[in-house]
């Protein structure tokens, strides 16, 4: 759906009441607002936590040894470039 609204003083915008519903906003509530390819894209925190649960899910349902197995290297480079650095 797209909806129309004014650009207030100091770039405040007012996002209609359906919208907020849609995608549970509520008063006070924050908001994650990004730039991608030219258009601007808003979150809830409500559709950003779905978004965190669908990759653990995804994540689970492969080989998790795989995935662990991966971390654990990628710790292990990671800390052995510090060593070097002398960070």
């Amino acid at each position: 759906m797209e909806y129309k609204v004014d650009v207030l003083s100091g770039g405040r915008i007012t996002l209609p009441a359906s919208l907020r519903k849609n995608l549970h906003i509520a008063e006070g509530d924050t908001i994650t607002i990004s730039e991608e390819n030219g258009e601007v894209k808003i979150l809830s925190q409500f559709q950003k936590l779905e978004m965190v649960h669908n990759l653990i899910r995804s994540l689970s349902a492969g080989d998790r040894s795989s995935w662990s197995e991966e971390l654990i290297a990628s710790r292990r480079e990671e800390f052995s470039r510090e060593e070097q650095s002398g960070s």
